[in-house]
Parts: structure tokens; sequence; C-alpha cells
């Protein structure tokens, strides 16, 4: 019953990028987050040595609509910076990929750290009801460090591969 519905979020989420972007390529290189924020969850659950759960699958839904968050604003940043702009050679492309990676950098690494920061608390509880939080906030917690290592170099690396391709072709 978990994994069917672990099914439907990940191709909801992937549907609903393919709307947004209206892009095979965009969605692949947004989706290459996900398999990554699933080992940095895997690992931490690991480390603290908790169990699959309801309560973890839950917590890796979650982690799958905040993972591609921080993808999706450093995406649509590279797109509008390559609509003001013709680029012609590979230099120009990896100048624009670079400029947009490092306005992102900042909001990036503060969204991440926010969320962490206000999971933290959950994960450190001992209360009543923490038996059912701390393996929900686990994934999250481990799956956005990972995630956001993907998104500030994965991301703007294969989206510059596709730039240069298309130029290539051209």
């Amino acid at each position: 019953k978990l994994v069917p519905s672990l099914i439907i979020a990940l191709s909801v989420i992937l549907l609903l990028l393919y709307i947004a972007f209206r892009n095979f390529s965009s969605l692949l290189i947004l989706s290459t987050g996900l398999p990554v924020s699933l080992m940095g969850g895997i690992i931490l659950l690991y480390f603290l040595d908790f169990k699959l759960s309801t309560a973890v699958w839950v917590g890796f839904i979650a982690l799958f609509g905040v993972a591609t968050d921080n993808a999706v604003v450093l995406l649509s940043t590279l797109d509008n910076l390559f609509r003001e702009k013709i680029h012609k050679t590979v230099k120009e492309v990896r100048e624009t990929v670079t400029k947009g990676g490092l306005l992102r950098l900042r909001p990036a690494m503060m969204t991440t750290t926010t969320t962490i920061i206000a999971l933290l608390p959950v994960m450190m509880s001992t209360g009543t009801g923490s038996e059912v939080m701390r393996p929900m906030a686990a994934p999250t917690v481990g799956g956005l460090i990972t995630a956001t290592l993907s998104n500030l170099i994965l991301v703007p690396v294969l989206y510059c591969w596709f730039k240069e391709r298309q130029i290539s072709k051209k």
C-alpha cells in the first residue's frame, strides 16, 4: 500500500513539473535530484537506525516535493537568462549558467538551511508523538542535504550540457 502511494506522488510531481516547463529535457534535469535525495534520506535513516514505516514513507513524499523546489527555482532562473539573450558560443552558455547558479546559490542554501533547522527540534524530540514525527523528519533532513548538493552541482552541469548540444547542432 505504501509503495503505490509513493509512485503516485512521484508521478504527480513529475506531471506538474512537465506542465510547468513543457520541456522533456527540463523534466529530466529536474528529476535527477529525486534519486539523489532518496539516497540522502536512506543514509540518514540508516545512521539513526529507523526502520521503514508509514511515517518514513510520508517523510519521503514530503522530501520529494521540497527537494524539487530549489531545482525549479534554479531552472526557471536559467531559462529566463537564456531568453534574454541568444547565445552563440559554448563560452557564453557556460558564463550564463555560472551566473544563474551564483544568483540562486544563496536562496537555495537559505531554503535548505531553514527547513533543516525547523526539522531539527522534531528529530531531537522525545515526548508524546515523537515516535511518529522523528522517522517522518529524518528522510527530509537527510535528503535535503544531498538534494541541495545535486541542485547546486548537477542541475547546472546538465543544463549547460543540454544548451551546449543545442548550439553544436546549429
